[in-house]
């Protein structure tokens, strides 16, 4: 069993060994509903004893365990293509900005310019999943890329997003209405970029000084 993968009925076999020969922390078959569905950290040989540590300590059985109370998990199409380039992993944080033309979204055409708006959706959310893997690794579908140095699948064509109510139906709206871009952005960066409506004329505008948010010490030194 490769790692990264499911513990299954179809991967996984009962053998009698003596109790002498097996480590301390070997799972044993009265175990096996404990051990059901866990992903695996590191690939298994055929034939040795499964133990604890060689899969993750929590396992789930459906993709909705994993949903915080109070959240709900939306699903969004990206681009199959770019997918981030091979960056993005679930459990990263995005921002989605959103292309709308201006009288989808109550603004009138400017003459002799495109009349396409981009402005931010929402910013700082979390990938639940990518195509059909979670944050924690765990796979809701049997596929192992063998090109990828970790097992990952990059031809994903959607993100599941952790969003509250009020998200889920802002990102809603904002599919139907336009096309929705996503952003990655560092998973320790919380802070908030005042887009507002960007339209063609104004990247005729000169760009606002870049600024941002750091933590001062007590003599006024730079944290972070």
């Amino acid at each position: 069993v490769d790692k990264s993968q499911p513990l299954t009925p179809e991967n996984v076999a009962v053998m009698d060994m003596p109790r002498d020969y097996l480590p301390s922390s070997a799972v044993l078959a009265d175990d096996w509903p404990k051990l059901e569905n866990r992903m695996t950290l590191q690939a298994l040989q055929r034939g040795r004893p499964i133990t604890w540590d060689a899969v993750e300590q929590d396992g789930v059985s459906r993709f909705s365990e994993n949903v915080e109370l109070g959240k709900r998990v939306k699903t969004v199409k990206v681009s199959k293509i770019n997918s981030f380039d091979g960056m993005l992993r679930p459990g990263d944080r995005i921002d989605l900005l959103g292309t709308f033309s201006a009288t989808s979204i109550g603004m009138q055409e400017q003459a002799n310019y495109s009349s396409e708006v981009v402005i931010n959706v929402l910013q700082d959310v979390e990938v639940l999943a990518a195509g059909r893997e979670d944050a924690k690794g765990r796979k809701y579908e049997t596929y192992y890329d063998r090109s990828t140095p970790d097992g990952f699948n990059m031809n994903f064509s959607t993100l599941s997003l952790m969003l509250s109510p009020a998200q889920v139906a802002r990102v809603e709206l904002a599919e139907k209405a336009g096309e929705l871009v996503a952003v990655l952005r560092h998973p320790k960066d919380s802070s908030s970029a005042e887009l507002g409506q960007v339209t063609v004329s104004s990247l005729l505008d000169p760009l606002p000084a870049e600024t941002v948010d750091v933590v001062l010490d007590a003599d006024g030194k730079v944290l972070g």
